[in-house]
């Protein structure tokens, strides 16, 4: 995101993100439930490690969960990772897991650049209250 707001989304985010509660979703006022198996578990701790290894700051979460509430072995904290880059493996693999990356950008060709080169598209998300940017970013996606 660009620079002159991305501190300001951090800080907002990472208070959004630890306000999360955690535990089985049968449960009311519950928002993440639990991974599917160990191996997803697995893969998630391995992209966290993977974006710190390769600079990327852990502002929140990165580590399982289990408490009174979210009593198995399945339960991740939701995750924010500051300052990714390219090269960490979340980038361009789906992990399936309550983590968000985040990428600073400084304009708009820059992160659509950066959003398109990759040989997979499985979803893209933007943000804008700019009616007219909405159609020009989302038809560049």
């Amino acid at each position: 995101m660009g620079s002159r707001i991305y501190n300001q989304f951090v800080d907002k985010l990472e208070v959004a993100v630890r306000a999360l509660r955690i535990g089985p979703a049968h449960i009311a006022n519950i928002d993440i439930g639990q991974m599917i198996n160990s191996r997803a578990i697995a893969k998630i701790d391995s992209h966290i490690k993977d974006a710190v290894a390769k600079g990327a700051k852990l502002v929140t979460g990165g580590h399982s969960v289990r408490n009174n509430v979210a009593d198995g072995p399945f339960y991740y904290a939701p995750t924010v990772l500051d300052e990714a880059t390219p090269e960490v493996l979340i980038h361009c693999e789906e992990i399936f897991g309550t983590v968000i990356p985040l990428f600073r950008f400084d304009s708009e060709a820059e992160v659509l650049e950066a959003a398109n080169n990759t040989c997979f598209g499985l979803a893209a998300y933007f943000y804008t209250n700019d009616h007219r940017k909405i159609w020009r970013v989302s038809s560049k996606l």
